[in-house]
């Protein structure tokens, strides 16, 4: 087993709470780490593993087909769809967060953190 990462994915999305986020949209960051149970190691084929290029295609496609009111959801959408993507993915840990939040306070990011294994996950905030 091992684990292919990509991180600091950028994107722009339409999701928050508020009418004003989904209407204007927002910057986002995603990290991912996929735990691999896959024989890239030895085989050296692209198809015994997790393409990160792919994956992040996946994020893309998941935040450009509908918009979420929570990060929580987006996140679990995103992990759902790459464990469906990736047969050879045991588990998904997809962070997602929102770039300079438009709360009254300085912070660089608001994330949810999601672990998705086949047949359970956990929310980590």
């Amino acid at each position: 087993m091992f684990q292919v990462c990509l991180e600091g994915l950028e994107f722009y999305g339409h999701h928050g709470v508020q009418p004003e986020e989904r209407a204007v949209g927002h910057w986002y960051s995603a990290d991912l780490r996929l735990t691999v149970d896959g024989a890239a190691d030895t085989t050296d084929r692209i198809e015994d593993t997790v393409d990160y290029g792919d994956a992040a295609t996946v994020v893309l496609g998941v935040s450009e087909e509908r918009r979420f009111a929570t990060l929580e959801a987006l996140c679990r959408a995103v992990a759902d769809r790459l464990l469906e993507r990736f047969p050879h993915a045991v588990e998904a840990q997809v962070k997602i967060g929102k770039l300079v939040p438009p709360i009254p306070h300085t912070a660089r990011l608001a994330a949810v953190e999601l672990v998705a294994k086949r047949g359970a996950s956990v929310v980590c905030s």
